[in-house]
């Protein structure tokens, strides 16, 4: 997505609009989120539920990247999963990571 499609989007993914005060801020957000429509959908939802301002999230975002990694790298239990098999989906998400860096 350009930057102007990218700002409509995230406008109109938001219940409250008044987020947006602050153009520099909201750009800088869809940098963070490189302009891709599923993580301004993912932001936007979370902005909505949990109702922080842009600049909150930005903080977290932004201190969230090697938290994540660390997150996805350790094993939990899930009894949904057979025994001795591998974290499938965080095993896809580690090498997404990985090539993306």
């Amino acid at each position: 997505m350009d930057c102007e499609e990218a700002e409509s989007f995230l406008k109109n993914s938001l219940t409250r609009k008044e987020l947006l005060y602050d153009p520099t801020v909201t750009r800088e957000l869809l940098n963070e989120l490189t302009h891709l429509p599923l993580a301004i959908a993912q932001a936007s939802a979370y902005l909505n539920a949990i109702q922080i301002p842009i600049q909150d999230y930005l903080s977290l975002l932004k201190n969230t990247e090697q938290d994540v990694v660390g997150l996805l790298s350790r094993e939990f239990r899930d009894d949904t999963r057979y025994k001795n098999l591998r974290n499938s989906v965080a095993a896809t998400w580690l090498v997404s990571f990985d090539q993306i860096r």
